[in-house]
């Protein structure tokens, strides 16, 4: 992807390390659903109800997206921002300089930029 690329040679010309994240059980930590989906219990749990989602989780069709939004809004919160031309790529500024980038493919992050941005965004 462009944006890889472009946050790979920033870091380069700049001299800033490149670190990447995987995050476990992605989806699972997506925001809240908001439609209602039920589900039939497992056998072992099963006494004739049924089971109202909270959260998505695996092999929903808005999982993906909930994930995204979440993760979006929480950059976004620590002023963090979206480029208009590529949803998947995020920019931190401090006086309009900028001080830090990251890129989002579902579960892994590829980031990078000064010892502030990962002080004040990362950890």
């Amino acid at each position: 992807r462009e944006s890889v690329r472009l946050l790979i040679t920033l870091a380069s010309s700049w001299g800033w390390k490149c670190h990447t994240v995987d995050v476990q059980a992605a989806y699972l930590q997506g925001n809240a659903i908001s439609r209602l989906v039920f589900l039939k219990p497992p056998k072992e749990f099963d006494d004739g109800s049924l089971w109202q989602l909270n959260k998505t989780v695996y092999g929903l069709c808005d999982a993906a997206r909930e994930w995204y939004n979440k993760v979006s809004c929480e950059l976004s919160a620590l002023g963090v921002t979206k480029c208009s031309v590529d949803n998947s790529l995020f920019f931190w500024h401090v006086q309009n300089v900028l001080e830090g980038m990251v890129v989002v493919h579902v579960d892994d992050f590829l980031w990078c930029g000064t010892a502030k941005f990962q002080s004040q965004v990362i950890d």
